[in-house]
């Protein structure tokens, strides 16, 4: 974990900055979301992974949480192995 952190070159004043912008993360936290996946479900070549709209909205769900985990203002083991997952 620290040698993770230190490649990444992540401080505690990092993870406190995150936290502290975690408001405005779960404001526009949809629109990303939204955006993100209506230019990947654009392109033919990315559009086969996604079969049908119950996996869309599966893996929008996912997207979200995943990217307001960027702004928990945690870095430990739990918050790795979710990554790594």
């Amino acid at each position: 974990l620290e040698s993770r952190r230190r490649f990444f070159e992540i401080t505690d004043d990092d993870l406190v900055r995150l936290a502290a912008l975690r408001p405005l993360a779960e404001k526009h936290t949809d629109r990303i979301v939204e955006a993100f996946y209506e230019l990947l479900l654009h392109h033919s070549d990315t559009r086969k992974f996604f079969p049908d709209e119950q996996t869309i909205a599966r893996v929008k769900r996912a997207q979200r949480a995943y990217f307001l985990g960027l702004f928990g203002g945690k870095l430990d083991l739990a918050y790795v192995a979710e990554r790594s997952k």
